[in-house]
Formats: structure tokens, C-alpha cells, sequence
């Protein structure tokens, strides 16, 4: 616990709402065996060779993500899920044929060209057709029509905007967007009896920018007054927006962007004397944020708001999440910051599972269908680590996507204490409430 008279960014929260509950989840970890990912595979087109006996050959999965650069700190979890996922997934049968997965992976380096490069690469002079990335809205934006174009399914985490699914047919999301996250802060702004909170976010994130703007008008209908304020990602000097912050008097002050600039801005906060609760939205792991950071001291209640992935719901007792953080650890090396990782190593067992149901490897549209219609327990009930990697909230019928592609997650409220990010409740959809008409319709 946080000694008595620390500064009230450091306040302690034991319970957001009487509602709010933890969800651990029962199952057991099966049968895993020893993993032998020793680098990227080569691109195997669609099929591969065939061969004999029902041999069906494997089948490619083309990922772009920046594996370099600051945004890497996301992209190379999410290429060590993928490469698990496939490795777990090995060889499943389609119509009395055997297949199994092959990526191929190049790094987009969080760029706009590189991404259409990569994306017109794949889809028109390999003839890949299942896309795994990018984890960078701006990537996928840039890309979309190509994707639309050209028939493919596209499965992309950590992209936080909205809109890069919705009313799209071929995109998939096993993450979380801001729009999931925005309500639950409200509900911890509302729960805390905040009046006034301060908002500091990246200006050129396509899903920060969505965020604060939808946050901008639900807290004032919350009865809650708000202060918009931008930065350039990648600043050093945030004096200008924490004292504009500073001015408003706020009650909280919440920063949302990458892990770097969202410690370097409360930093500055701290050290300019806000004496206010302070919630961070970068959705960062904690191994990224230890990275990000000289003193994890500093940052003493602090409290980052964001979706169940892993390893935060390993933390929060989700078993099979923890076999997984333990399993990509075990291969990549134990410094690793754990993101969206979770989020490939799923897709790889729902899109088998639907290319199962659908009876093809082949048919784009049978295969969306029936990842529509995937339950959570089916799609993902025989994993070697006992279940999902992460913790989803069901959409109707218990599916795993809604019928936009997009999967729902509860939000995890945790908080720095005593030098460890400890889970400190998880906001359940279903309070806030769940599935609100505007993201469904």
C-alpha cells in the first residue's frame, strides 16, 4: 500500500464501483511441447506443394508490422504471438486435407508507403491472401482500399480507430479500440466524483484523436467539464501543454499516445507539481513502460486504463493468458514488452477453425462467414495454453467477433505501487453498458 500523505497522483484505488468485478478464468493448461521458432519463415504461396494422402500443403499469412523504430515496441510482441500462435496451431485438417500456417513477415516501419508496398507485394505478386497487420492506424488507413480491392482477410491489432473496421467486410480486430476504453474511463472519472479532468494526446493518432474527441463530449454529458490539449509526438518539452493543464484546475489528468511520450509528458507533469490522480492510455505493457522509464519510483500511483490483454490479465488471474506470456518469454528471452501479442496468437486458432467450418482454404467470403459465427469456446477451446491469450467480453451468442470483425474486452484499471503495476479492479463492458448502439449499428 502507498504511505499515508503521498501526493494524490498516488492515491491507492481499491474499488471503482460496486459492479465492477474480477474475471478469472478456470481453464487448465494442456499438453505443450517445446517450441522451435528460429526465425521467420520463408512465403509458401497458398496450397504450398500439395502432396499426396490429403497432404494439403501450407497456407501463408502475410504480416506487415514496424518490427524497428519506436513503434516496434508493439510490433515485435505482435510478430512473437503470430509466430507461437502458428507454431501451437501446427497442422489441422480442411475437407480431408492437412494444412498448416507459414508466415511471412516484413517490417512497414510504422510508414505509410512502406505499408502499400508490402500490402501490394503480398496480395498481387504473391497471392497472399490472409493479412496479419498493421498494428499502426495510419498504416492501415493507407492500405485500406488495396485490402478492399483485393479480396483479402486482414486481421490488424493495436490499430485503435474505430472506423479501420467498421464497415469494412474483410478486416478482423482481436484488439481493442479506444472506443471500447473511452467509456470505462468515464465510468472511473464518474465513480471518483472528478468534476473537471485535463486531457494531453498525441495529435497525429488517428485512434487518440478519435478518443478525446468522443471523450471531449461524454464527459460533459456526465457532468464532467474538459480540457483538450495536444502534443507532437515525439517532443521532449511538454511544459507548454502540462501548464496549460495546470491552469484548468483539473480534478485528474489523463495522457493518452505511445508508451515515450505519454512517461516523458507525465514526467514533466510530476516534476511541474500537478498533485492530481493521473490515468494513462497508452495501453502499454509494463515491460514497455519499465523500458520507457529511468525510475519506475516516479511514477508511484499512477494508473494505466486500458483493454484486457496480455500480460495484464495474466496479472489479473487469467491462467491461459499467463501460459502464454510464459510461453512467448520462454522463446524470445524475458525482457520482452508484452503487448497485442495475444491478439495474433488468437486469430491464427480462429482462422483455422473457420477455414474448418467452411469446408475451404480458398473461399474469402466462407471464411468470413464463419468467423462471424465463431464462438469464443470454439474458436479457441484447444489451444496448448487452455484457452484465449486474452480475455474477451462475448458479443451476443457468445461469438468472438461482433458483426464488424471486432472482438470486445473488458478494461483493466491498474496502478503503480510500490515499484509494481499491480491490477487494481476490471471494468466489465456490460457496466458501461456493453455494445453501445453507435458501435453496433
Amino acid at each position: 500500500m502507498v504511505h499515508s500523505g503521498a501526493p494524490k497522483h498516488t492515491k491507492v484505488i481499491t474499488m471503482v464501483k460496486d459492479e465492477l468485478t474480477r474475471r478469472r478464468a478456470l481453464q487448465t493448461l494442456g499438453a505443450t511441447g517445446t517450441l522451435g521458432l528460429t526465425g521467420i519463415s520463408g512465403c509458401v504461396g497458398l496450397g504450398g506443394s500439395g502432396g499426396s494422402g490429403g497432404d494439403g500443403g501450407t497456407i501463408t499469412i502475410g504480416e506487415l508490422n514496424p518490427l524497428s523504430g519506436q513503434a516496434s515496441v508493439y510490433g515485435q510482441p505482435e510478430h512473437q504471438g503470430l509466430m507461437v500462435g502458428v507454431e501451437d496451431r501446427g497442422e489441422f485438417e480442411v475437407d480431408g486435407s492437412t494444412y498448416s500456417f507459414e508466415v511471412t513477415s516484413t517490417d512497414d516501419q510504422c510508414t505509410n508507403q512502406e505499408g502499400v508496398n508490402i500490402i501490394r507485394r503480398y496480395t498481387q505478386q504473391e497471392g497472399i491472401r490472409f493479412i496479419a497487420g498493421s498494428l499502426c492506424s495510419n498504416v492501415n488507413q493507407a492500405v485500406a482500399s488495396i485490402v478492399d480491392q483485393e479480396n483479402v482477410l486482414q486481421f490488424i491489432h493495436g490499430s485503435w480507430a474505430q472506423a479501420l473496421s467498421y464497415g469494412r467486410d474483410n478486416v478482423f480486430r482481436n484488439s481493442y479500440t479506444g472506443a471500447q476504453t473511452d467509456p470505462a474511463f468515464v465510468e472511473l472519472a464518474q465513480s471518483e466524483g472528478w468534476d473537471k479532468v485535463a486531457m494531453i494526446g498525441d495529435e497525429k493518432h488517428p485512434s487518440i484523436l478519435d478518443s478525446h474527441e468522443r471523450l471531449a463530449e461524454a464527459l460533459p454529458e456526465a457532468g464532467i467539464e474538459v480540457e483538450v490539449i495536444w502534443y507532437e509526438r515525439g517532443q521532449e518539452d511538454y511544459s507548454t501543454q502540462v501548464q496549460r493543464a495546470s491552469s484548468f484546475e483539473p480534478d485528474a489528468l489523463e495522457v493518452a499516445g505511445y508508451t515515450g511520450d505519454v512517461y516523458s509528458a507525465i514526467s514533466q507533469a510530476i516534476d511541474l507539481g500537478m498533485d492530481v490522480p493521473i490515468v494513462e492510455l497508452s495501453n502499454s505493457s509494463e515491460g514497455a513502460i519499465r523500458g520507457a522509464v529511468d525510475d519506475i519510483s516516479k511514477y508511484e500511483g499512477v494508473m494505466p486504463l486500458g483493454a484486457a490483454l496480455s500480460p495484464a490479465i495474466a496479472e489479473s488471474g487469467h491462467e491461459p493468458g499467463e501460459n502464454f506470456v510464459d510461453k512467448v518469454q520462454d522463446e524470445f528471452g524475458s525482457d520482452v514488452p508484452w503487448h497485442v501479442g495475444g491478439a495474433h496468437y488468437d486469430m491464427v486458432f480462429a482462422l483455422s477453425t473457420a477455414m474448418q467450418n467452411a469446408g475451404t482454404v480458398e473461399d474469402i467470403d466462407a471464411i468470413r462467414e464463419e468467423l462471424l459465427n465463431l464462438t469464443i469456446d470454439e474458436a479457441l477451446s484447444d489451444a496448448p495454453i487452455g484457452g484465449p491469450a486474452q480475455l474477451y467480453t462475448p458479443v451476443p451468442e457468445e461469438r468472438l467477433y461482433d458483426d464488424h470483425g471486432q472482438s470486445w474486452f473488458p478494461s483493466l484499471l491498474r496502478q503503480w505501487q510500490d515499484g509494481d503495476l499491480n491490477v487494481i479492479d476490471t471494468v466489465e463492458l456490460s457496466s458501461v453498458p456493453a455494445y453501445p448502439e453507435s458501435l453496433t449499428e
